[in-house]
Parts: C-alpha cells; sequence; structure tokens
C-alpha cells in the first residue's frame, strides 16, 4: 500500500498558461485546470495503512499566462505651408494614444475529490486512524501587459532663416501638440 500513500502524496500541478508574443496587446492563455479523483484517490480500502499515517494530497491550477504589451502609438507631424509671399503656417498633428497591454488569464481550477474510499471492513477491528490533510489552491492569474507608449508630438519648428520675399529675419519657434497617453495594462 506504500504506492498509494506515494501516489497520494505526490503534488499535482496545471500546465501554466502562456503569453502570445506574435499578437500585440493579446490576452494570456488560461492555466490548466487539474482534478483527483481516480483511484486511489476514490473507491479505494485503506486497511493496509498503518495506523496514524498521514496522507497529503495536493492540486493546484496551473497559472495563467500574462498578457502581450500593447502597441506604440503613432507619432505626431508638423506640416509647414508656404503661401504666395513666403510666409510659412506650421500645424501640427498630435500623437496617437499608445494601444492597451492585452490581459492576464485566469489560473487553472483544482479539485481533490476523495468519494467512496474505506479503512477496514465490516466486523473487523481496525486500531488506529489516518489523518488526511488535502491542500488546493486555484492557479494564480496572469499578468496584465503593459500598454503601448504614446506617439510623440508633431515636431518643433526652429525658423531661423530669412524671409525671400522681403528679406527680412525671420524667428519663428513652435511647439507641436503633445503626445498621446499610454495605452492601459
Amino acid at each position: 500500500m506504500s504506492g498509494t500513500v506515494t501516489t497520494i502524496d505526490t503534488p499535482l500541478v496545471g500546465t501554466a498558461g502562456s503569453q502570445n508574443r506574435e499578437q500585440v496587446g493579446a490576452p494570456g492563455t488560461v492555466g490548466q485546470s487539474v482534478a483527483e479523483s481516480a483511484t486511489p484517490f476514490s473507491n479505494e480500502n485503506f486497511s493496509s495503512i498503518p495506523a496514524g499515517s498521514t496522507l497529503e494530497p495536493q492540486a493546484t491550477g496551473g497559472a495563467g499566462g500574462a498578457g502581450s504589451n500593447g502597441s506604440e502609438g503613432a507619432n505626431g507631424v508638423g506640416t509647414t505651408v508656404y503661401d504666395a509671399n513666403f510666409d510659412a503656417t506650421t500645424t501640427y498633428t498630435q500623437g496617437g494614444n499608445g494601444g492597451p497591454g492585452g490581459n492576464g488569464a485566469d489560473g487553472g481550477a483544482a479539485t481533490i475529490q476523495m468519494a467512496n474510499d474505506s479503512v477496514g471492513a465490516v466486523g473487523a477491528t481496525y486500531i488506529g486512524g489516518i489523518e488526511l490533510n488535502a491542500y488546493t489552491a486555484g492557479g494564480a492569474g496572469g499578468d496584465g501587459a503593459t500598454g503601448g507608449a504614446g506617439g510623440s508630438g508633431g515636431g518643433n519648428s526652429y525658423n531661423y532663416g530669412t524671409n525671400p520675399n522681403n528679406g527680412d529675419p525671420t524667428n519663428d519657434i513652435s511647439e507641436g501638440a503633445a503626445g498621446g497617453a499610454g495605452g492601459s495594462g
């Protein structure tokens, strides 16, 4: 019966989920659920296990996979247009928001089911007892990923030239719009 004790006392752990590294912002995959219910966990006679023994079955679900990082936002653009008098007008677009990071996946469930077990036989004396310390834990959820960085604002324009129409010096300094926000994890 020592094989039974070894089998019952051997921890069962589910396989961890994975991270989808090929798809930006993708969620992780779910951890494997585990269950112990077959013989020797159920339908077993524990009479040959020495009295005072302790059985310690353990089951832990697989951890959930982490999400993938979000996409980066597009950078802003500065555009300069000259009119007929060679006066410049510069417009700027704001950088785009970063994409959201993928969600972490659920951890797997863990179950230990011990049913229809017995110790001893009808009419026979069994002195002592067997202690049972069962432990189950669901797998940890996966980590959410970092959102993508926001794009930069439109480029700065520093114009230290000379107006070709009238020869006047120019000293224009313009700023682009702020970059977009990073995505959420």
